[in-house]
Protein backbone atom coordinates (compact mmCIF):
# COMPACT_ATOMS: atom_id res chain seq x y z
CA UNK A 1 0.00 0.00 0.00
CA UNK A 2 2.80 2.22 0.78
CA UNK A 3 3.95 1.54 -2.50
CA UNK A 4 1.25 2.71 -4.08
CA UNK A 5 1.04 6.20 -2.49
CA UNK A 6 4.54 6.47 -2.88
CA UNK A 7 4.27 6.20 -7.05
CA UNK A 8 1.26 8.41 -6.81
CA UNK A 9 2.88 11.04 -5.45
CA UNK A 10 6.03 10.73 -6.74
CA UNK A 11 8.41 10.14 -3.36
CA UNK A 12 9.50 6.92 -4.21
CA UNK A 13 13.03 7.41 -4.54
CA UNK A 14 15.30 7.50 -1.67
CA UNK A 15 18.71 9.29 -3.22
CA UNK A 16 18.20 12.95 -2.25
CA UNK A 17 16.53 12.09 1.16
CA UNK A 18 17.95 13.05 4.33
CA UNK A 19 18.70 10.06 7.04
CA UNK A 20 16.07 11.38 9.24
CA UNK A 21 13.27 11.24 6.91
CA UNK A 22 14.76 7.57 5.94
CA UNK A 23 14.91 6.19 9.52
CA UNK A 24 11.25 7.65 9.88
CA UNK A 25 9.94 6.05 6.45
CA UNK A 26 11.98 2.60 7.77
CA UNK A 27 9.84 3.53 11.06
CA UNK A 28 6.15 3.37 9.46
CA UNK A 29 7.44 0.21 7.41
CA UNK A 30 7.83 -1.81 10.60
CA UNK A 31 5.10 -0.43 12.21
CA UNK A 32 2.83 -1.29 9.09
CA UNK A 33 4.13 -4.62 9.08
CA UNK A 34 3.78 -5.36 12.76
CA UNK A 35 0.50 -4.75 12.35
CA UNK A 36 -0.53 -6.41 9.65
CA UNK A 37 1.54 -9.15 11.36
CA UNK A 38 -1.61 -9.27 14.07
CA UNK A 39 -4.13 -9.69 11.54
CA UNK A 40 -2.34 -12.46 10.07
CA UNK A 41 -1.47 -14.50 12.85
CA UNK A 42 -5.16 -14.40 14.78
CA UNK A 43 -6.85 -16.66 14.13
CA UNK A 44 -10.39 -14.44 13.57
CA UNK A 45 -11.04 -10.67 12.89
CA UNK A 46 -12.08 -10.83 16.10
CA UNK A 47 -9.41 -11.62 17.90
CA UNK A 48 -7.51 -9.25 15.93
CA UNK A 49 -9.12 -6.11 16.94
CA UNK A 50 -9.04 -7.15 20.51
CA UNK A 51 -5.65 -7.39 20.31
CA UNK A 52 -5.28 -4.07 18.63
CA UNK A 53 -7.63 -2.27 21.19
CA UNK A 54 -5.40 -4.00 23.85
CA UNK A 55 -2.05 -2.47 22.59
CA UNK A 56 -3.97 0.90 22.84
CA UNK A 57 -5.90 0.87 26.32
CA UNK A 58 -4.62 -1.81 28.27
CA UNK A 59 -1.70 -0.56 30.56
CA UNK A 60 0.54 -3.15 31.67
CA UNK A 61 4.33 -3.24 33.61
CA UNK A 62 7.13 -3.25 31.18
CA UNK A 63 8.69 -6.37 30.20
CA UNK A 64 12.36 -6.88 31.49
CA UNK A 65 13.69 -10.12 30.35
CA UNK A 66 16.12 -12.02 32.23
CA UNK A 67 19.31 -11.58 31.22
CA UNK A 68 20.06 -14.70 29.23
CA UNK A 69 17.33 -14.23 26.74
CA UNK A 70 18.85 -10.65 26.42
CA UNK A 71 21.60 -11.86 25.48
CA UNK A 72 20.12 -14.11 23.13
CA UNK A 73 18.29 -11.42 21.40
CA UNK A 74 21.87 -9.74 20.95
CA UNK A 75 23.53 -12.98 19.96
CA UNK A 76 20.90 -13.54 17.16
CA UNK A 77 20.12 -10.38 16.41
CA UNK A 78 22.94 -7.79 15.75
CA UNK A 79 24.51 -9.55 12.46
CA UNK A 80 21.57 -9.14 10.52
CA UNK A 81 20.74 -5.58 11.90
CA UNK A 82 24.58 -4.46 11.10
CA UNK A 83 23.91 -5.86 7.74
CA UNK A 84 20.40 -3.84 7.33
CA UNK A 85 21.48 -0.84 8.41
CA UNK A 86 24.92 -1.32 6.00
CA UNK A 87 22.96 -1.84 3.05
CA UNK A 88 20.60 0.93 3.82
CA UNK A 89 23.24 3.88 4.64
CA UNK A 90 26.67 2.28 3.36
CA UNK A 91 25.99 0.04 0.69
CA UNK A 92 29.33 0.34 -0.78
CA UNK A 93 30.77 -1.05 2.45
CA UNK A 94 28.79 -4.38 1.93
CA UNK A 95 29.11 -4.85 -1.49
CA UNK A 96 32.73 -4.83 -0.27
CA UNK A 97 32.11 -7.42 2.37
CA UNK A 98 30.32 -9.37 0.41
CA UNK A 99 32.71 -9.43 -2.56
CA UNK A 100 34.76 -11.40 -0.72
CA UNK A 101 33.68 -15.31 -0.85
CA UNK A 102 35.20 -15.91 2.88
CA UNK A 103 33.27 -13.26 4.59
CA UNK A 104 30.40 -14.13 2.13
CA UNK A 105 29.97 -17.43 3.13
CA UNK A 106 31.16 -17.20 7.08
CA UNK A 107 28.23 -14.83 7.25
CA UNK A 108 25.90 -17.79 5.83
CA UNK A 109 27.31 -20.00 8.04
CA UNK A 110 26.89 -18.17 11.11
CA UNK A 111 23.00 -17.47 10.43
CA UNK A 112 22.32 -20.92 9.30
CA UNK A 113 24.06 -22.01 12.59
CA UNK A 114 21.94 -19.43 15.00
CA UNK A 115 18.81 -21.05 13.47
CA UNK A 116 19.86 -24.78 14.09
CA UNK A 117 20.64 -23.71 18.06
CA UNK A 118 18.37 -21.51 18.70
CA UNK A 119 15.31 -22.40 16.14
CA UNK A 120 12.49 -23.94 17.45
CA UNK A 121 11.67 -27.32 15.00
CA UNK A 122 8.12 -28.35 16.71
CA UNK A 123 5.03 -27.78 14.75
CA UNK A 124 3.28 -25.74 17.83
CA UNK A 125 4.97 -22.37 16.69
CA UNK A 126 4.56 -22.95 13.14
CA UNK A 127 2.70 -19.70 11.49
CA UNK A 128 0.81 -21.05 8.86
CA UNK A 129 -0.73 -23.93 10.87
CA UNK A 130 -3.31 -22.45 11.25
CA UNK A 131 -4.48 -22.25 7.82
Amino acid sequence: MFQIIEKVFGIQSTAGLSVFKRVIRICITFTAVSFAWLIFRMPTITDAWNCFCGIFTNKGSLYLPQIDELMFLVIVAIVPIIKDILIEFEPDVIKKFFANVFLRRTYYVLIALALVIFGVFNADSFIYLQF
